[in-house]
């Protein structure tokens, strides 16, 4: 079961895009179609609730149940 604690549009949308296979940040600001710093408060907001993590060279993945 998937754990979605996702507050709102935005977050649920990023975290779509956000699979095992780690996806860049570059990569993400084109597919979210969002700013850097919308994109970083999303992603740290995803971080903190445990469903994504951060791996070298700033991509993410998400975490598996």
């Amino acid at each position: 079961s998937v754990k979605y604690d996702l507050n709102n549009e935005e977050e649920s949308r990023l975290y779509a895009l956000i699979t095992p296979q780690a996806i860049a940040m570059d990569e993400l600001v084109e597919e979210a179609n969002m700013d850097i710093c919308q994109l970083s408060g999303i992603l740290l907001r995803l971080q903190i609730k445990k469903l994504i993590r951060q791996l070298p060279g700033k991509r993410f993945a998400s975490v598996p149940d």
